[in-house]
């Protein structure tokens, strides 16, 4: 198993996490939270303000790459808005990938519809 997660952590230390619209990145393999700044941080803000678009109780950040108390604020909405468990203001594998599912539903349609698939609750 220890093999088997240092390859993973390696190729994903390797991976280019610039954002770009509709690219999906796997999760980068560290908790994301308050004081952690780089790229797959921004990635992170450029998805919860897309999924913000649809569901406006999700704050919007600015987009810059570091994990501050208004990114916090932003993964905590998120989490609530969405029922999921943990710490509610760091992004580990399962929020980081309950948040990409979210943003790659979103982001062809760029809004929620009644009745989308996979039927998000709507407010």
């Amino acid at each position: 198993w220890d093999r088997i997660e240092s390859v993973y952590y390696g190729i994903l230390s390797e991976l280019d996490y610039d954002f770009a619209p509709g690219r999906i990145l796997p999760f980068p393999g560290r908790v994301l939270r308050v004081g952690v700044s780089g790229n797959d941080v921004r990635a992170l803000q450029e998805y919860l303000n897309l999924i913000a678009d649809s569901y406006p109780e999700i704050p919007k950040v600015t987009a810059d790459g570091d994990f501050g108390v208004a990114t916090a604020d932003q993964v905590r909405r998120f989490k609530e808005r969405f029922g999921l468990a943990g710490d509610p203001e760091r992004v580990t594998a399962p929020t980081w990938n309950a948040i990409i599912d979210i943003y790659d539903d979103l982001y062809g349609g760029e809004t929620v519809n009644v009745g989308q698939y996979p039927g998000y609750e709507l407010s």
